[in-house]
């Protein structure tokens, strides 16, 4: 399930409510950001079906995306153990992003 995010209070929040979450940042009418969401989506459920899903609608919550230092989309930041643990922005492929969640997940889903 993909939770939304508007404030920095429900990010708090959700990060502290999983061991590994992952947020992704895009905003309406942004191509990209609605091809690469579904694609996403898609490849956490299959490869990683444990992490925690979130979105931040960047044109809404511009307060929570600035304060998350998010200035370009699409981008995803991942948290581990409440803490910042990757973060990739504007330009990224999925595979890349599948390789550096491999590892964090193992070891904490083994």
């Amino acid at each position: 399930m993909l939770k939304s995010l508007c404030v920095s209070a429900d990010l708090e929040d959700f990060v502290k409510s999983s061991p590994i979450c992952i947020v992704y940042f895009s905003a309406p009418g942004c191509g990209v950001c609605e091809v690469l969401r579904p694609k996403l989506m898609q490849m956490l459920e299959t490869e990683f079906p444990l992490i925690a899903r979130a979105q931040v609608d960047c044109a809404e919550s511009r307060t929570l995306a600035a304060a998350q230092s998010v200035f370009s989309i699409p981008g995803v930041i991942v948290f581990t153990q409440g803490r910042e643990s990757l973060r990739m922005m504007r330009s990224f492929g999925l595979a890349d992003l599948a390789e550096q969640l491999t590892r964090p997940y193992s070891v904490l889903y083994g």
